[in-house]
């Protein structure tokens, strides 16, 4: 479209037709992971759960400490690499130092094991966390496969693996397991098994293509050339390393602190309580599925806006965005809030006292969550602006908030302290960011578009939903619930048609679902534009595209 618009509909359509692709990867990670953890709480229980969660976030944690920064590192410098040799000299030198670093820190768990179940005070930890061991060097060796990917700007083998294939695995792994009458070895088992199918896959995948030239590079290359590239990778990975570990504090050091100190609140049920915050931590993220999609994809959109100075147009993109991730979520956060009960009886079952307090837990983590949604991906914003320092330091921060605050809450309040350290940490890095691309160039998602929508909503379910709740202390089933997302759904959609909160930019993301379907959809054509509220550009019909756009 030739118009003063144009811009907007090239970036509008990137954005959604690259959404849609990784959103099929996200979709099949997050319900296979979300199904296994499901089937492990129902078939093993709470404290078994537990022990697989504490290994879990031991081998999250140690992943990028002892990666030392080096997946982040090669991918730069391969996609940097002025000649051939250099590129295929990195690779083979990430995997040199990868592959036994992975071996070593492998053993290493599997020897600290013992003294770190003793200290937690349940001997199963054991030989969870020396199976894990096998896990980690596993995906450490997987995480830099996929970034030597990355950085020949392929990222099929990381969706298809590590998003689908890998997840899929271990969910099939599982239900054979716990139908032939599976049991915790048998659970952790499935979870080495997956992470070698899906390490063969990238390995097979990679070398396939890359190993005459990596065994070329390796003839060609002297001493002193590969010494100068290794002190290349090492300088810029070090400073990485920090990041690394920031970006998976959240959700994993408040796990282990709850599990390492939570008996001084709570001696006689540590482990089982792991295992409960675990599976409710799981289930509020389900609200930031769609926030992770998007983010991927507005990083470049962003980039290239703010390239062109057009920030004016990344604030709309960055809205129309979060308007709909709102449409979508904070629905099913009404439900989390109104009733946390059902909703963990829904997904996990009747349980023992392990899930008691499981509502509140879901209450405070969901808010935390609903923030990330509230905010959309403020950090594909900032990075696009080019001011990655300030993510970095972000980052940190929101780490630095989930650390201390688990260390100080925990030991008094137990899961409580844990979850509100939890939602904090959560809150805090799309905060920082949002603030900083509102002060450095004017980009933020509180647009009328979107902020009436949303406050219209609030009010109407505030009074027609939640007193009566109040009232009556509803206590709905399986069904009710199921029905009652999709009325929230259509509540919400209702109220952004009512206060004519549709945009152009709507009709380019669903122009680009009408190219999936292979066919256009003219009634919601007609619906948006019959309450579009901001008036169009003049020139052609407002989802005509020229072919360019049109183009795969």
């Amino acid at each position: 479209m030739k118009t003063s618009g144009g811009t907007q509909t090239h970036s509008l359509e990137s954005l959604g037709h690259g959404s849609i692709l990784y959103l099929i990867g996200q979709i099949v990670l997050i319900g296979a992971t979300f199904g296994s953890r499901v089937l492990l709480v129902k078939s093993l229980g709470a404290a078994d759960y537990g022990n697989i969660a504490l290994g879990i976030s031991t081998v999250s944690v140690i992943i990028p400490l002892a990666a030392f920064g080096i997946p982040y590192g090669v991918t730069r410098q391969i996609a940097h690499s002025k000649t051939a040799t250099e590129r295929y000299t990195f690779m083979i030198l990430a995997l040199e130092i990868m592959i036994p670093v992975g071996v070593l820190a492998g053993v290493a768990l599997f020897l600290v094991a013992p003294f770190m179940a003793a200290f937690v005070g349940d001997s199963s930890l054991t030989v969870v966390l020396q199976f894990f061991a096998a896990y980690l060097a596993i995906n450490m060796v997987s995480g830099t496969l996929g970034a030597l990917n990355q950085g020949e700007e392929d990222m099929l083998p990381l969706a298809l693996f590590n998003m689908i294939v890998t997840p899929l695995l271990l969910l099939g792994f599982l239900l054979y397991f716990f139908h032939t009458g599976g049991s915790l070895i048998l659970a952790i088992l499935a979870y080495v098994l997956a992470s070698a199918g899906g390490l063969i896959g990238l390995f097979v995948y990679t070398f396939r293509v890359e190993w005459s030239r990596m065994r070329q590079a390796l003839s060609d290359r002297t001493p002193q050339f590969s010494h100068r590239l290794l002190r290349e990778l090492l300088l810029f990975s070090a400073p990485l390393t920090m990041m690394g570990v920031a970006s998976v504090v959240t959700g994993n050091v408040d796990v282990l602190v709850l599990g390492f100190l939570g008996r001084f609140s709570s001696p006689t049920a540590a482990v089982s309580t792991v295992g409960m915050y675990s599976a409710v931590i799981t289930v509020a993220r389900l609200l930031t599925l769609g926030v992770g999609a998007f983010a991927a994809i507005l990083l470049p959109v962003a980039a290239r806006l703010h390239k062109n100075e057009n920030t004016e147009e990344l604030g709309r993109s960055y809205a129309t965005m979060t308007k709909w991730l709102l449409v979508l979520f904070v629905p099913l956060y009404t439900l989390f809030m109104a009733f946390p009960g059902p909703t963990i009886l829904l997904i996990y079952g009747s349980d023992t006292g392990a899930f008691a307090l499981a509502p509140s837990i879901l209450r405070i983590t969901a808010t935390g969550a609903i923030f990330t949604v509230l905010i959309g991906p403020a950090q594909s914003v900032l990075t696009g602006l080019g001011r990655l320092r300030l993510l970095f330091l972000d980052t940190v921060a929101a780490a630095s908030i989930d650390v201390v605050g688990s260390l100080l809450l925990v030991p008094t309040f137990g899961v409580t302290g844990a979850s509100v350290a939890f939602a904090a940490s959560t809150i805090a890095l799309p905060f920082f960011a949002v603030l900083q691309t509102g002060l450095l160039a004017g980009v933020h998602p509180f647009q009328r578009e979107v902020l009436l929508p949303l406050g219209v909503y609030s009010i109407v379910v505030g009074i027609g939903f939640g007193i009566p709740i109040l009232l009556l202390g509803w206590f709905p089933g399986t069904v009710t619930l199921a029905v009652l997302f999709f009325v929230l759904l259509l509540l919400y959609l209702g109220v952004v048609l009512a206060t004519r909160s549709t945009e152009a930019e709507d009709l380019y993301l669903l122009g680009v679902f009408e190219r999936y379907l292979g066919r256009e959809i003219a009634f919601l054509h007609r619906v948006i534009l019959r309450f579009e509220g901001r008036p169009r550009v003049s020139g052609p019909k407002v989802y005509e595209r020229e072919e360019s756009d049109l183009a795969p």
